[in-house]
């Protein structure tokens, strides 16, 4: 068995995107990443949209502990961002300063945002390198479970423009933890998706070019921020870790036009 734990890279329901109450659904049709590993063996994918590593975390302690997962299964764990927290209905960068004035963010808390706001302030060096310990988390549970297991990064912590520090990260070198039964891959997804986009625009900050949203311009065209070219390339790297396979890694770059529509006129019903 093959299990996957992730947000919106791994979401095999992802197949439309939301803005302003209306649903517009992807063109791309397919297949996906998940689906080429099912080719492999069976899998059970417990990704979901706008979810934090909390989320992700709390599904792989119940396959453990409920014994859904055995022994040399098989794990593809994307880790999403820290600063995100609670379900979907919670969005992005909720554990930010910048976001403290934010009244359309905090009206989803249950109970009083300050709260939360202060336990950011007082945890906000631990939230930012908490996928490090995430990450030699699985690794120890690769030995513990002797499953495969590779981890990616969906996003660094400058992915959305959150107000963190700057932190000497390469003195926390994670590929020292990679051996034949893990695997950490080293680039973030986030970059891939954002190196798919054609760079015909020097305009277009960073945070435009992976988004499916962009002020009214709705872009229908990367289900799970992929290209169906690089959607094939993700499922290789998977499957080389997995069954010693020798495919295709390199993926594709400024390739992708994106596919929008004005979310002003447009409407899938």
């Amino acid at each position: 068995m093959i299990y996957i734990f992730g947000d919106s890279y791994g979401d095999k329901k992802k197949h439309w995107v939301h803005n302003k109450g209306r649903s517009y659904k992807f063109v791309s049709k397919g297949p996906f990443w998940y689906d080429y590993l099912e080719e492999y063996d069976k899998v059970r994918n417990f990704s979901k949209s706008g979810t934090s590593p909390y989320y992700s975390f709390d599904k792989f302690y119940y396959c453990y502990e409920n014994k859904l997962m055995k022994r040399n299964d098989k794990i593809v764990f994307i880790l999403s961002s820290p600063h995100r927290i609670g379900n979907n209905s919670l969005g992005d960068l909720i554990l930010s300063r910048q976001y403290q004035g934010d009244y359309e963010e905090q009206k989803w808390f249950e109970g009083n945002p300050q709260d939360i706001l202060t336990t950011y302030n007082y945890l906000r060096r631990e939230i930012d390198f908490i996928n490090f310990k995430n990450v030699s988390f699985l690794k120890f549970f690769s030995q513990l479970n002797e499953s495969k297991i590779i981890v990616f990064k969906a996003f660094d912590n400058e992915s959305f423009d959150i107000d963190t520090e700057k932190y000497p990260e390469h003195l926390y070198d994670l590929s020292i933890l990679n051996d034949e039964n893990f695997y950490y891959y080293p680039n973030i997804l986030f970059n891939i998706t954002v190196n798919e986009v054609i760079k015909n625009d020097i305009s277009i900050k960073k945070t435009d070019d992976w988004g499916e949203v962009n002020n009214s311009m709705v872009d229908v065209g990367r289900t799970n921020h992929l290209a169906d070219y690089n959607h094939k390339i993700f499922s290789n790297i998977i499957l080389n870790f997995f069954y010693n396979t020798d495919f295709d890694e390199t993926f594709k770059e400024n390739f992708y036009k994106k596919q929008n529509i004005n979310s002003n006129e447009f409407i899938y019903e």
